[in-house]
């Protein structure tokens, strides 16, 4: 017969009847342990609010509890289908409108079982609209009479209103949520003048004036003309308007001033925006003279402001050699804002450069003076413009181009940079591919809200430099556009197939921003295959065929399905249908955050033969 006896601490002991008792201390122990605990569900994502102001662009992405089976998907607002909505996760609408604000959510069609996502509401904010078709209102009032001034507006959020006189705060009047009233008795000369109705939210402001003059005794009630003296009345009306107009001029130009005040203020503590990046516009006389002149037929005299003596240059050794230049490190001397030797990297053309590949250079030089510093484009410090060869000295970036750095990075050897006394870092994350993916992304929307269509986007074309930053360079075949959308291509030349637009291979051979997205879609396949080569195993001369029969790249089996959509959006057919690279920026930078996603199989991907055999072939004339 078993007994037992429970010992704190020591679990439970077992002892045998029968047995002598100094058998006990032979006997054994059971030791107890609590049940694990029950697996947890993951919470369901919940319903979110996104705001977004009126005409920038919208990007929703599928949340789903777990990844379905099938990455086909349909999209609802107001749970009725969108009939033009891709079959992606992902859902673009570019310069978006109030009416389309709603809940948007999406289906899964999976062949087993369909899953649908938490609701998306999406809050379309615009700046206030004053409700009345003339802004200027001239009313005539008996001197002791009153009148009933009334602001309307349209706006979301609802708009604050405040009344003006004389360029000081009026503190009456009433208020409702869309519209303000102001009761004016002009008792005193002072009284005839100006009231000026202004209603603002955070994203802008409309205005009114009432100018308020006297009505003579004489005058006509019905048209408050006078009958007689016509002309010294109109004299007078016309000064009075000026003085009004003018009055109303200032006091508006004062809120403007407050308003900025305080924009600046708030805008210390958040993250530069697009509101900054239209502040910061290339002047447009100067880069109107770029587009008037074409980028071919551009002279280039010396440039006081960027000329850099050329016995303050050294040009210590080459690091690279690509399809059309030479890069060279090199150190200059007191350059502006930077005392002594800085270490700069030296762009020049070969030997054997034609007057055209000259005019390239130039050209990138002329395209990066007109831009303000990016911490993704690379910087210019100036150039060499009176020697046989021109040079264009920028910023250096140790790591030299992505291309070689992700694929250094595996142990291979790089074509394109080489500097044996730098070496990238060997253990590359996830996390670290999609922080490259974002910083171009945030690069090229800086450059596209420039009018910049680049032309050439690849990863041979990105530099990295300190903390594994990016920078966008090459902008030897970029163009200003600022008067117009689109470059066409006009001319001969050699193309960089694998990674140029379809729309730019074929057809009219026009290039847009929409173009440099395509070509980012081929960056991002680039990045995420660890420099992988696009279009494995395909005769580039076969490319634009089958791009016009709808191939496109397909999945590498590391990469997840959501970074695939991402790229088939920026493959699309039709330019507009692509997204644009703001909200290319917002959504990679929303998958940054996400702390438990792992978009890449980075110990399968190594495994994987991914690399070409030859890196010759990828341009074509």
């Amino acid at each position: 017969m078993f007994k037992q006896t429970i010992l704190p601490d020591y679990g439970i002991r077992f002892r045998v009847d029968g047995f002598p008792p100094e058998t006990e201390e032979s006997g054994f122990t059971l030791s107890t342990q609590d049940p694990p605990p029950s697996p947890t569900t993951p919470p369901e994502p919940e319903n979110i609010t996104v705001k977004i102001e009126e005409g920038k662009t919208l990007n929703i992405t599928c949340r789903f509890i777990k990844e379905p089976e099938s990455s086909s998907v349909i999209w609802l607002k107001d749970n009725r289908p969108i009939k033009k909505a891709s079959g992606s996760r992902f859902l673009f609408i570019q310069s978006i409108k109030r009416s389309q604000a709603g809940d948007y959510k999406c289906v899964s069609l999976s062949p087993h079982r369909n899953y649908s996502s938490p609701f998306t509401a999406v809050d379309v904010v615009y700046a206030p609209k004053i409700l009345k078709t003339n802004k200027q209102v001239s009313i005539k009032l008996t001197r002791g009479d009153s009148i009933t001034l009334k602001c309307t507006a349209d706006a979301n959020p609802q708009p604050a209103f405040t009344w003006y006189t004389q360029g000081a705060e009026i503190k009456q009047g009433s208020y409702t949520s869309n519209s303000s009233s102001l009761v004016v008795t002009p008792i005193n000369d002072g009284d005839f003048t100006s009231y000026v109705c202004i209603a603002n939210n955070e994203i802008g402001f409309d205005s009114v004036t009432f100018m308020v003059n006297e009505k003579e005794q004489h005058e006509n009630p019905e048209t408050g003309a006078s009958k007689n003296n016509n002309a010294g009345d109109k004299e007078t009306l016309t000064k009075y308007l000026s003085i009004t107009a003018a009055l109303a001029v200032i006091t508006i130009f004062a809120f403007l001033i407050q308003r900025h005040v305080a924009k600046r203020t708030r805008g210390n503590n958040n993250q530069r925006g697009c509101e900054e990046a239209d502040e910061n516009h290339i002047e447009s006389s100067q880069a109107n003279e770029l587009v008037r002149h074409g980028a071919y037929n551009l002279s280039f005299p010396g440039d006081p402001e960027w000329e850099i003596p050329r016995a303050r240059l050294n040009v210590e050794k080459i690091i690279g050699r690509g399809a059309f230049g030479v890069v060279s490190r090199g150190l200059a001397l007191d350059l502006p804002g930077k005392p002594g030797w800085t270490v700069v990297a030296v762009k020049s053309v070969q030997d054997d450069a034609s007057e055209k590949e000259k005019l390239d250079l130039l050209s990138e030089m002329s395209v990066l003076k007109h831009l303000d510093p990016h911490p993704h484009v690379i910087r210019l410090y100036g150039c060499v413009t009176t020697e046989a060869r021109p040079l264009v000295v920028v910023e250096y970036a140790q790591y030299g181009d992505l291309l070689g750095y992700l694929r250094k990075s595996r142990g291979v050897r790089d074509n394109y940079y080489s500097d044996p006394s730098v070496e990238p870092r060997t253990s590359l994350t996830s996390k670290q591919l999609l922080r490259f993916a974002w910083q171009i992304s945030d690069g090229m929307d800086y450059l596209s809200k420039r009018k910049i269509i680049h032309r050439d986007l690849a990863a041979r074309n990105v530099l990295v430099g300190d903390e594994d930053v990016c920078k966008i360079t090459d902008f030897g075949m970029a163009r200003d556009v600022w008067e117009e959308d689109i470059y066409v291509r006009t001319h001969e030349g050699r193309l960089p197939i694998k990674w140029t637009a379809a729309e730019a291979l074929f057809g009219d051979g026009a290039y847009t921003t929409q173009s440099d997205v395509w070509s980012f879609g081929v960056v991002m396949y680039e990045i995420f295959t660890v420099g992988g080569d696009p279009f494995p195993g395909v005769y580039m001369r076969d490319i634009p065929a089958l791009l016009r029969n709808g191939f496109r790249m397909s999945r590498p089996k590391f990469v997840s399905a959501t970074l695939y959509d991402i790229m088939m959006e920026c493959w699309k057919t039709e330019p507009l249908q692509r997204p644009d690279f703001e909200g290319l920026r917002s959504l990679l930078h929303s998958m940054i955050q996400d702390e438990e996603q792992e978009y890449v199989n980075l110990e399968e991907l190594f495994y994987e033969n991914v690399l070409p055999t030859s890196l010759s072939g990828e341009y074509s004339a």
